[in-house]
């Protein structure tokens, strides 16, 4: 399994080390291994990678970190590479496996995260070409 510092991540995800310290000490990235004391820094994997990746993207479409919450925990349980969306009805967060429809009656809209990409761009940082 591949690691990573912190500066590493921030600068493979685009972030600042505010945002990565802030979205581990609200509990949506769990460290690998979260060493405390002067100098002494984080070990962070490929989970904690695709957990930055989701988050900068949940930045953009969805507003409130307890929200993002529930999507951090669904991808951290369950098998998400077998689903094709995340979808947030602003109620909650589900994984919608491919030809699988989305039932929107008497909802209020929706965001649909395609999870191929967040694959792809997770991918592509690993596997450079």
């Amino acid at each position: 399994m591949k690691t990573y510092s912190s500066t590493e991540i921030q600068n493979i995800v685009g972030i600042t080390r505010g945002q990565l310290n802030h979205w581990i000490n609200q509990g949506l990235i769990e460290p690998f291994e979260d060493v405390c004391g002067r100098g002494k820094s984080r070990v962070l994997n490929d989970n904690n990678l695709l957990e930055t990746l989701l988050c900068k993207i949940l930045t953009e479409g969805v507003s409130g970190v307890k929200t993002w919450a529930g999507a951090l925990r669904l991808i951290r349980n369950e098998d998400f590479k077998k689903y094709a969306f995340l979808v947030w009805d602003q109620i909650s967060w589900r994984l919608i496996k491919q030809g699988e429809l989305i039932n929107t009656v008497g909802q209020k809209p929706i965001l649909v995260f395609r999870l191929k990409s967040l694959i792809d761009e997770f991918n592509s940082i690993r596997n450079p070409a």
